[in-house]
């Protein structure tokens, strides 16, 4: 081990100090030596005009400003900086804000050698050194943005136009470098997913992210979450590798893929240093959330909640717009879920992979070999289809539309069909783009699919369905608390829930508001009033012409009180 000694003064020979005082950093220079290890950063003691007595002093250990990297979103200033830590030369990226006598000190945790106690030589160096490495551009953040009013994409690295000349260093912590045989990802992909229409929509969400970015400018499409829900060993986590791996190592926590055992929060932030790339969320059964229906709200909607800083003033909220998808064995909408719920988060119960065999050949190869197909894919967009997303996106949409009504000619559209179609058009325009892209076929069958998840949703969208059942239900354990024409005397209850009328065609429920009230609470409804007035248009809910409820009286000694009535077919009962 070197020792370093920050006081003793050294004296250099003849050909040293011709050598060394015609260092760029004068007075400091870097005495190199055949080992690695002896290599020092030194001083010259006396002043460039006596230079006779060839004495300098060691600062530090071995280090060297390489890079100045200027985020273009903060202009904030990071350094990169090659130092030996005790065992070779390795690169780092610091923030330049350690460049001061109280925080120096963290250098010496990377095992760079210098005096801690009076920094001010070394601090001064880390300076000349700085001037004379070239200012690169980097970025922490993913995603579409403008430079020069000129359109551009940042992902492992910067995609712009031909006609801007930029190179921007991506310093985010995620590994989007591509790594491995950019033809066997593609060789894989032939042999093993197409073919099979369910994993090649999760494949083609890997590649919708971009798409899903750019058009969120104007549509506010927020993200789109996949959950591949089924029972284990039927591929869900091969299939969110694969579509993880077309930008980045689908490895988890090693870029967009991460286990679903995560706050809120950290859900958040992990989704807003995505943007614009597919993440997966993988296991959501052991999710700590402790509210699913929150946190889907949160991660649809592609921002967090506004918060104050310590100075009380608005604090930037995270944002992002990808497709999500999650893995689990069970369905992630709660049937409380509203419809903007609905509309977003779209289940998955197929079988991915057609045999274990099947499955290993597609892990083992995403894990060796990832990121050439995104990188392949944006470089397509920009060159060919920049000024198209928009228009390919509707026509994609339409012809989502025009095949539904093709295939239902009877049958109007549901309560979200269109909705469902803006998001699912979305996969269909990736499609179509990798098609043209990779010269590589997607089945027909593709839009028939896309077709058939938007069937189950709007077959499970009647959320006033829901609220009925809630109060059916309750009314069915708590019926010895309802009067009822068939009560006998000594039955009656004293403090009554609300009344049962039946007749030959429907039933006549009244219940006490309040009471109604927490049994939507419990089974968390959270849109009462929207449902209660979608009722209340259907005939179904009987109310006053100003409020959503009646007076009612359950005896003439009692007094009247706020109670719903719902007059419920008895074809609906059955």
């Amino acid at each position: 081990m070197i020792k370093f000694n920050f006081t003793e003064t050294y004296k250099l020979n003849n050909s040293e100090l011709e050598k060394y005082k015609k260092s760029p950093i004068f007075p400091y220079f870097i005495k190199l030596d055949k080992k690695i290890e002896k290599c020092k950063i030194c001083r010259f003691v006396t002043s460039k005009k006596s230079l006779d007595n060839n004495k300098y002093k060691v600062i530090s250990s071995y280090v060297k400003v390489e890079k100045r990297l200027v985020d273009f979103d903060t202009q904030k200033a990071k350094l990169s900086i090659s130092y030996f830590n005790g065992g070779q030369i390795v690169e780092k990226t610091i923030d330049r804000n350690v460049l001061t006598k109280n925080k120096i000190e963290t250098l010496a945790e990377y095992g760079i050698y210098f005096n801690t106690n009076n920094p001010k030589d070394f601090l001064e160096y880390i300076s000349f050194s700085e001037q004379l490495a070239i200012t690169y551009l980097s970025h922490n953040k993913l995603g579409w943005c403008k430079i020069n009013d000129k359109i551009v994409f940042k992902s492992g690295k910067l995609f712009v136009p031909e006609s801007l000349n930029l190179i921007s260093y991506y310093l985010g912590g995620l590994d989007l470098k591509p790594k491995g045989d950019r033809d066997k990802w593609f060789d894989m992909v032939k042999s093993e997913v197409i073919g099979s229409i369910p994993l090649t929509i999760v494949m083609l969400a890997g590649f919708a992210s971009p798409l899903l970015g750019f058009l969120n400018e104007k549509y506010d499409l927020g993200s789109i979450i996949l959950n591949l829900s089924n029972s284990s060993s039927k591929g869900k986590t091969t299939a969110a590798m694969l579509a993880t791996s077309v930008f980045g190592n689908p490895a988890i926590d090693k870029s967009t893929m991460i286990t679903f055992n995560a706050t809120n929060n950290a859900l958040v932030s992990f989704a807003s240093k995505c943007n614009s790339h597919t993440i997966a969320l993988d296991e959501a059964v052991i999710s700590t959330a402790s509210d699913v229906t929150k946190q889907l709200y949160t991660l649809c909607a592609g921002r967090d909640k506004l918060r104050l800083n310590t100075d009380s003033e608005l604090k930037e909220a995270t944002s992002f717009s990808s497709f999500i998808i999650s893995t689990a064995e069970f369905d992630l909408i709660p049937e409380s879920s509203t419809n903007g719920i609905r509309a977003r988060v779209f289940e998955l119960n197929d079988t991915f992979t057609t045999s274990a065999e099947n499955s290993v050949k597609i892990k083992s190869t995403v894990t060796e070999n990832y990121g050439f197909a995104g990188n392949e894919f944006i470089e397509f967009i920009m060159k060919e289809k920049i000024d198209k997303i928009e228009e390919d996106y509707l026509l994609c949409q339409k012809a989502l539309i025009t095949k539904f009504e093709e295939k239902n000619t009877f049958k109007s559209k549901g309560e979200l069909t269109e909705r469902v179609f803006s998001k699912l058009a979305i996969i269909l325009q990736a499609g179509a783009y990798f098609d043209e892209c990779f010269g590589i076929e997607i089945d027909n069958n593709l839009i028939d699919y896309l077709l058939s998840i938007e069937k189950h949703i709007n077959e499970n969208s009647d959320r006033t369905k829901y609220l009925l059942d809630c109060i059916l239900q309750f009314v069915a354990v708590n019926q010895n608390k309802f009067v009822t024409d068939y009560n006998c005397y000594d039955l009656t209850p004293s403090a009554p829930l609300g009344r049962i009328i039946k007749t030959d065609s429907e039933i006549e429920i009244i219940i006490l508001k309040s009471k109604a009230d927490e049994v939507f609470k419990e089974n968390k409804i959270l849109d009462t009033r929207n449902l209660l007035n979608l009722l209340k248009e259907k005939n179904i809910l009987d109310c006053e012409k100003d409020r959503l409820y009646k007076r009612y009286r359950f005896s003439i000694k009692s007094e009247k009180q706020a109670c719903y009535i719902f007059k419920i077919s008895r074809l609906y009962d059955n």
